[in-house]
């Protein structure tokens, strides 16, 4: 059975697998991928420190401290793996909205 100190980071690690399948998969959209997943797991992870940990959410983390490497990788594949279910599902992406504004 593994440590419940390590739990967290192998729910990361699972997510983050499924995300770097994605990642090789999809290779046209791997730019966005990092672009967004870094954009986001930013506030993300100052979410985490202000919110989620004060309240409710105190998971054990490997570094010992209050906001682990796990809650980045957390925030960076759940921010990403999301949108491309939505494309694939609706056939929508945010690449046009991206490219009309400039940022790609």
């Amino acid at each position: 059975m593994i440590p419940y100190k390590f739990a967290f980071l192998m729910g990361s690690l699972y997510f983050l697998s499924i995300w770097l399948f994605l990642f090789w998969r999809v290779p046209q959209h791997r730019k966005n991928m990092i672009f967004f997943g870094l954009l986001l797991a930013g506030p993300a992870m100052i979410g985490e420190y202000l919110w989620w940990t004060k309240d409710w959410w105190h998971p054990q983390t490997i570094t010992g401290t209050r906001v682990g490497i796990e809650d980045f990788i957390a925030s960076f594949t759940h921010l990403t793996i999301p949108s491309f279910i939505y494309k694939y599902t609706f056939g929508k992406t945010s690449d046009m909205i991206m490219i009309k504004k400039g940022i790609c």
